[in-house]
């Protein structure tokens, strides 16, 4: 399904997520347009970087891959379009801030082209907006992300694929039954059971998503206490660096005498310990919560 250049597709025969994205860039543009009228470039640079990094890169993008190597032509073909369209708004909408990249993209673009420089600028109104969208999307982002949590607590490797459980009320269950694909390719998951009214699996950890609760199953997994014991071993280690950085701190000869960017490059080295302490203490309450 080869798109030769961009074109409009009704609403109606988009999927859910192009309604979304397309829906996103139009609330993106409104803010960019009104940052840049209040002479805000700061704010208007940072919100296309968020949607294009964070929303069409890391979401739709990913999300689209299910359609574009899939076996329907329709679909695929939506998605491509919708892709080029978006891709083509972005560019536009970048152009003030980044002229001669934009250029060499759009230049890049199907069809016959004129510079960027005489294209239209993004206007709210080339775009619709689909609230429903928006809420469906964001809630099977909000569990990938859940998940996608979980998996870092532990120090899951992404190699390894995991086996989850949610426990939704009737039509958010419905909602992530008919995106689990997506669930299952974009937070590494195996098997998944979606349903009301489910107990929590034994050795599993939680997470909530509004009136959600999403199970990681562990059994097989992780050794829970050998990484209990882990965690313990490394938090003793950072408690003496942190000892060892305060006692250096307190010491008025080193503070006083010693070179001021080796002062300070203590006080680095001791906010960083005691970060990583943190993080460490948190981890070991997470799994001491699932055991």
């Amino acid at each position: 399904a080869d798109v030769t250049e961009t074109g409009k597709v009704s609403k109606e025969s988009l999927g859910i997520e192009d309604r979304w994205i397309i829906t996103r860039l139009s609330k993106v543009v409104k803010e960019v347009s009104e940052a840049i009228e209040n002479y805000r470039f700061n704010e208007a640079a940072g919100a296309c970087y968020q949607f294009v990094w964070h929303e069409f890169c890391d979401w739709y993008v990913e999300m689209s891959k299910w359609y574009l190597y899939g076996n329907e032509k329709q679909k695929k073909k939506n998605t491509l379009t919708t892709l080029l369209n978006v891709l083509s708004a972005v560019l536009r909408l970048l152009h003030p801030f980044m002229p001669f990249v934009t250029e060499e993209i759009w230049q890049k673009l199907p069809g016959k082209r004129e510079s960027i420089m005489v294209s239209k600028f993004p206007e709210a109104e080339d775009f619709f907006e689909d609230e429903q969208a928006l809420k469906e999307i964001g809630l099977v982002m909000d569990v990938i992300t859940a998940i996608r949590n979980v998996r870092g607590e532990l120090r899951i490797p992404p190699s390894k694929r995991v086996n989850v459980v949610i426990d939704a009320p009737g039509q958010k269950a419905g909602i992530l039954n008919e995106h689990v694909h997506h669930i299952k390719a974009l937070a590494k998951v195996e098997d998944i059971q979606i349903g009301q009214g489910i107990e929590k699996p034994d050795s599993s950890a939680t997470s909530v998503v509004e009136d959600i609760s999403i199970y990681v199953l562990l059994k097989g997994l992780l050794n829970i206490e050998e990484e209990k014991k882990r965690i313990m071993k490394e938090i003793k280690k950072v408690q003496k660096d942190i000892e060892m950085f305060e006692k250096k701190l307190q010491n008025k000869n080193f503070v006083e005498k010693a070179p001021s960017h080796v002062v300070e490059e203590v006080r680095e080295k001791l906010s960083m310990a005691n970060e990583k302490f943190s993080k460490l203490e948190q981890s070991l309450k997470f799994l001491e919560s699932i055991s």
